[in-house]
């Protein structure tokens, strides 16, 4: 399992174009993290383009915050915004569609 946790609008909008809908939470910060099934990405990896950060992969030995949690700083709850399976990819779909935030 990894979340592609996006934390701006232009990630998002990068994951929803380029991968397939999965399940997908609205948190109370711009941009959403997206669930995924892909064995192949072991760690977290950040995901940054000209030192700007952008969000993260999360993988194994994480955590993310999930549906139904309260943000601390604003009390707005994380709330489910696709409802779907948990869709599967590939390390080379995520690497491809992310290839421009992904460290070389």
């Amino acid at each position: 399992m990894i979340v592609i946790d996006a934390d701006t609008p232009v990630l998002s909008d990068l994951v929803s174009s380029k991968l397939p809908a999965t399940f997908t939470v609205k948190t109370p910060r711009p941009g959403d993290p997206f669930y995924y099934r892909c064995p192949e990405i072991k760690k977290r990896i950040v995901l940054k383009k000209d030192d700007v950060h952008f969000g993260e992969i999360i993988s194994t030995s994480s955590q993310v915050v999930g549906p139904g949690s309260i943000h601390p700083d604003t009390s707005t709850a994380y709330e489910v915004i696709r409802d779907l399976e948990i869709a599967s990819v590939t390390r080379e779909e995520v690497f491809s569609a992310l290839v421009e935030y992904i460290p070389q």
